[in-house]
């Protein structure tokens, strides 16, 4: 996890505004008498602009302190700083009351603003290596079975979900990662030694086609997964099932059929019903 606190915590002070405010609403009372007085010309023209022009620098000083209070909110949240995964704190670089300033001196163990090293337990891979020889026999969703050195009865289901793009040729191997489908984190932990073997593929042959998408195309909200389609120039949310994810794309195992036209890039302001033109794939 890396983070950064730009700059010192502050407490927004909104008295301040409620003074502005309160000023504010005795000058535009004082402009609404002006604009009265002047009509029966009880006021010369002179002090009519003073007292609305008094009102227009009270408006603007509202607006001010307004912005200082939202720009010390933002300067709090700065503050809190929070891991966009949930996982296991593998390493500790911080300690508590820790000064972290953007661009210091990198120290030994991480980077400048480094905070901790954390393992993502929600996706728990293990990496081995495949002789060349056997790398024509699995393939993106093979079966496997991940038994860790430490607890060699323990065994767990895992899929092939990356092939690395190169192999090393000293050692005539190539690097593959298998996704472990129910990890028990009370046994596994992370840089544990592995073996994977994999097993006999009984579907691979009778396999059909598979409709992929690009990664960007697919979206969660809500526990929901779903993408956006163009259907004769009307857009539509269509739910999907997804299945495993390979270097290329997404798997869409049910919502999409062969021939949909799929929103690539979609924006945050897309909507059912949405007429779109051309620029979408």
């Amino acid at each position: 996890m890396i983070g950064t606190i730009r700059r010192n915590c502050v407490r927004p002070l909104p008295c301040e505004r409620d003074v502005a405010k309160a000023n504010l609403h005795l000058l535009q009372d004082k402009a609404n008498r002006a604009r009265y007085l002047i009509k029966a010309r009880a006021i010369s023209t002179e002090d009519f602009e003073t007292e609305i022009n008094a009102a227009e620098v009270a408006q603007a000083q509202l607006k001010r302190d307004e912005a200082a209070v939202d720009y010390a909110k933002f300067n709090v949240n700065q503050c809190v700083i929070l891991s966009p995964i949930n996982g296991i704190v593998l390493k500790k670089y911080r300690e508590l009351g820790d000064t972290i300033n953007f661009g210091g001196q990198i120290q030994a163990g991480g980077g400048a603003t480094d905070i901790a090293q954390l393992a993502d337990t929600d996706d728990m891979r293990a990496e081995v290596d495949i002789n060349e020889v056997d790398i024509a026999k699995v393939g993106i969703g093979s079966p496997s079975v991940v038994a860790l050195d430490s607890y060699p009865d323990k065994q767990f289901a895992a899929a092939l979900v990356k092939v690395y793009p190169a192999a090393d040729r000293q050692k005539g191997t190539v690097k593959i990662e298998v996704q472990i489908a129910r990890p028990d984190l009370q046994i596994i932990k992370p840089e544990m030694s592995a073996k994977v073997s994999f097993l006999e593929n009984r579907q691979a042959a009778t396999q059909g086609p598979r409709i992929t998408v690009p990664k960007g195309t697919v979206r969660i909200e809500e526990g929901a997964t779903y993408v956006w389609t163009v259907r004769e120039g009307i857009v539509q949310r269509v739910d999907i099932v997804r299945g495993q994810e390979t270097e290329t794309g997404i798997e869409i195992k049910q919502g999409l059929h062969d021939g949909d036209v799929v929103v690539v890039s979609p924006q945050a302001n897309l909507a059912n019903g949405k007429r779109v033109s051309g620029g979408t794939e």
